[in-house]
């Protein structure tokens, strides 16, 4: 994979997760919006494959980290 193509797919993975908090903000609470849309940028990531996939697991732990979605121990007793 080129280096242009490489950071186009990197980029996406965030705009995936912006653009689905606020199309679902709306439709779910607002946690639940975070929650979907961080799985909706570790799939892409997994499919399109810019990280290595160890990377891309760790976004919903990072994004919890920083969103507090649910209390981390839940998170990190799951990896």
């Amino acid at each position: 994979m080129n280096a242009k193509r490489r950071l186009i797919l990197i980029l996406i993975g965030p705009a995936i997760f912006a653009l689905t908090v606020l199309l679902l903000s709306n439709t779910l609470t607002t946690l639940g919006a975070q929650a979907v849309g961080a799985s909706s940028w570790t799939i892409f990531w997994w499919i399109t494959r810019p990280v290595n996939i160890t990377v891309a697991a760790l976004i919903p732990a990072i994004a919890n980290d920083f969103l507090n979605m649910v209390p981390m121990a839940d998170v990190i007793s799951q990896y």
